[in-house]
C-alpha cells in the first residue's frame, strides 16, 4: 500500500512539473510575441509623433513664411546628398545581385556538372547490367552447348558386343573411320555404302555429305551453335560501333577455342552443304570461326577433283605447288555472299586478311597459268 501511494505522489508531482513547464514556454512565446508588437506601435506612434511636431516647431520659430522657404532650402543639398546615397544605394544593390547571379550562374554549372556525371555514372552502370544480362545467356548457352556434345552418342552392334562412340571422339570416328551410307539408297546396295564420310565426300563430293545419315546425329549440335551465334550477332546488350563488332569477336572466339579440331572439319563441310549453306554459313564467316582450321584435315572431294583434273592437277600436284592438296583453296574465295564458296574472313581475322589475299592470288595465277599452259599446247 505504501508502494502505491508513493508511486502515485510521484506520478501527481511529474505531471505537475510538466505542466508548469509548458505553461513558462507558452508565456515566454506569448511574451516574445507581445514584445514584437508592442516595439512596433511604439516606434509607429514616434514617428508620427516626430512628424507632426514638426510642423508645430516650424510655425513656432518661423512664424513668417518667407523664413520658412528660406529655412526649406537650406535643406536642398541634404536633399541632394540622400538622393545621390539613393543612386549609389541602387548602384551597390545592382552590383550584389550581380554577384549574386554570378553565384548562382556558378553553382547551377556545378550542379550541370554533378549532374552529368551521375549521368555518366548511371550510363556506365546500365551499361554494366546489359553486360551480365548477356554474359548471364551467353554462358548458360556455352553450358548447354558443352552438354550437348557430350550427350551425342552413336552405337555400333556387333551382335554380341556393341561399341559406343560419345562426345568429341565421335567427330573423329565419324569422319574417318564409321561407315555411313545414303539414306535415299537401298542399304544393300554397295554402292550406297562408304567406310567413312571422309570416303563419301571424296566420291561423292559435298552432295554425298547432304545425303548420308551420318550428319543428322549432329543436328541439334549444329543447330545449337548457329543460335548462339546469331544470339551474338543481333544482341543490343555490348557496345556500339566498331566497338560492338571487337566485343562481338571477342564472344565468339570463345566460342571458337571450344571446337576441336575435327568439329572445325565438321563446321567447314556443313557451312557448305544444303544444311548451312543459307544461314550458318555466313556467321561462320562473320566471325572467322574457322581461323584454327588444319586445312590437311579437309578431303580432295570429287567436286575439285572433277574441276581441277581437266587442268592436269590431282591432290598430290596440288601439294607439290605448296598448296594443301585439299577442298580448301578450291572453295576459296573474296566475293562476299557467295555461296558456293568461303569467303576469306571465315580463315583471317582483319589484320591477317592479306595473308590470305595473298594465297588466293596465288592460287589463281597457279590456275591461270595451267590453263594457259593447255592451251598453248592445243594450238
Amino acid at each position: 500500500m505504501c508502494r502505491r501511494r508513493l508511486h502515485s505522489r510521484y506520478k501527481s508531482m511529474f505531471l505537475r512539473i510538466a505542466k508548469n513547464i509548458d505553461k513558462t514556454m507558452a508565456d515566454k512565446n506569448s511574451e516574445s510575441q507581445g514584445t514584437n508588437y508592442t516595439l512596433l506601435v511604439v516606434f509607429s506612434v514616434v514617428v508620427i509623433l516626430l512628424y507632426l511636431g514638426s510642423w508645430f516647431l516650424i510655425d513656432y520659430f518661423y512664424a513668417c513664411p518667407e523664413r520658412r522657404g528660406q529655412f526649406g532650402d537650406q535643406f536642398g543639398a541634404v536633399n541632394a546628398l540622400f538622393s545621390g546615397l539613393a543612386f549609389a544605394g541602387l548602384i551597390f544593390t545592382i552590383i550584389l545581385q550581380k554577384n549574386e547571379l554570378a553565384l548562382q550562374r556558378k553553382e547551377l554549372s556545378l550542379t550541370h556538372e554533378e549532374l552529368k556525371g551521375q549521368k555518366e555514372q548511371l550510363e556506365e552502370q546500365n551499361k554494366t547490367l546489359k553486360i551480365q544480362r548477356f554474359e548471364n545467356t551467353f554462358f548458360n548457352m556455352l553450358s548447354q552447348f558443352q552438354e550437348v556434345v557430350s550427350g551425342i552418342t552413336y552405337t555400333l552392334d556387333f551382335g554380341e558386343k556393341t561399341k559406343v562412340y560419345k562426345g568429341r571422339e565421335l567427330f573423329y570416328e565419324g569422319f574417318e573411320n564409321l561407315e555411313v551410307r545414303n539414306r535415299q539408297e537401298s542399304s544393300f546396295d554397295e554402292n550406297s555404302r562408304f567406310d567413312s564420310l571422309r570416303e563419301c565426300i571424296e566420291k561423292e563430293g559435298l552432295q554425298g555429305y547432304a545425303s548420308v545419315e551420318m550428319p543428322t546425329y549432329f543436328d541439334h549440335y549444329f543447330r545449337l551453335l548457329y543460335r548462339i551465334l546469331k544470339f551474338v550477332e543481333k544482341t543490343d546488350l555490348i557496345g556500339k560501333g566498331k566497338d560492338n563488332d571487337k566485343e562481338k569477336y571477342v564472344y565468339t572466339s570463345m566460342i571458337r577455342a571450344m571446337l576441336s579440331r575435327y568439329e572445325l572439319v565438321w563446321l567447314y563441310y556443313n557451312g557448305l552443304s544444303s544444311y548451312g549453306n543459307q544461314k550458318l554459313k555466313p556467321l561462320i564467316e562473320k566471325f572467322c570461326m574457322l581461323k584454327n582450321l588444319r586445312t590437311e584435315l579437309l578431303c580432295y572431294s570429287n567436286d575439285s577433283d572433277i574441276e581441277l583434273r581437266r587442268l592436269g592437277l590431282t591432290s598430290e600436284g596440288l601439294r607439290a605447288n605448296c598448296f594443301s592438296g585439299t577442298d580448301y583453296e578450291n572453295f576459296l574465295t573474296d566475293e562476299d555472299n557467295c555461296r558456293a564458296q568461303y569467303n576469306l574472313k571465315a580463315f583471317y581475322t582483319k589484320e591477317e586478311i592479306a595473308e590470305g589475299n595473298d594465297l588466293l592470288k596465288k592460287w589463281r595465277n597457279f590456275l591461270t597459268d595451267k590453263q594457259q599452259s593447255i592451251n598453248s599446247h592445243a594450238t
